[in-house]
């Protein structure tokens, strides 16, 4: 795949990105081609360790343009393990079409500017479940059409790919108000693709509170789709009446 020859700053106001054709399944390589972004940089959606994500427009439709840091400005991990990050998400994201799965529009993969385009929502179920005031809980019908939705996400993805860091942060939710919202899983940055050995000699990766037991056994030759399947009760297990 080709990168752009350039794409969105912490100022900018037009990013160069790479538009993405989608396949019919995770196994599917993207199409691309090369294409111009509007920033909203103002408009901050979310932020995190390996930068932000802002509102952006491409195409004329409202976009989440997930940005890296500044490669010099306060990166949380190696600049090799970052793009590496991006480059992997954009594999993966790319490859999938499937109503749960959060569609990823367009990309630039050249450092320094690194970003990804994606089709906005209008909220995460981290922020159903722990954004209003103490003791809120979700009423059982709706936690149980989001989550029905994320194990139909989890069920598209495998065996193909697996997760690795499903938490309530990363499903993504819009109409939050319906007792029957749109459900999308993102943030692929540590999925792997089931043909690669997934050994466990990295046990930081992913969110703690989230990781099933066997991430964290340095002893153990492949981890496997199950653990998406401990995240997945972790995430959608509580939080309910």
């Amino acid at each position: 795949m080709q990168a752009a020859p350039d794409a969105a700053g912490a100022t900018g106001t037009t990013a160069a990105a790479v538009s993405l054709g989608h396949g019919s399944g995770p196994c599917e390589e993207p199409t691309v081609q090369v294409e111009v972004l509007e920033l909203l940089p103002q408009n901050k959606l979310g932020k995190g360790s390996f930068g932000r994500v802002v509102e952006g427009r491409y195409r004329g439709q409202r976009v989440a343009v997930k940005q890296a840091l500044d490669l010099h400005d306060g990166l949380s991990m190696p600049v090799a393990k970052l793009v590496a990050s991006f480059i992997q998400e954009v594999d993966i994201m790319g490859r999938c079409e499937h109503p749960n799965i959060c569609k990823l529009l367009a990309a630039c993969i050249a450092p320094p500017k690194l970003c990804l385009v994606m089709e906005v929502m209008d909220t995460s179920l981290e922020s159903l479940l722990y954004g209003g005031p103490p003791g809120h809980l979700l009423l059982m019908p709706k936690a149980l059409h989001i989550a029905i939705q994320v194990a139909q996400g989890l069920e598209y993805l495998h065996p193909t790919v697996f997760h690795r860091d499903l938490k309530p942060a990363n499903v993504l939710i819009s109409n939050p108000d319906s007792d029957t919202p749109i459900v999308k899983l993102t943030d692929f940055g540590l999925s792997k693709i089931s043909e690669m050995t997934l050994k466990t000699v990295n046990p930081e990766a992913g969110t703690p509170a989230y990781m099933a037991p066997e991430c964290f056994d340095i002893t153990n030759n492949k981890l496997t789709h199950k653990v998406d399947m401990y995240a997945f009760a972790c995430t959608v297990g509580g939080g309910c009446h």
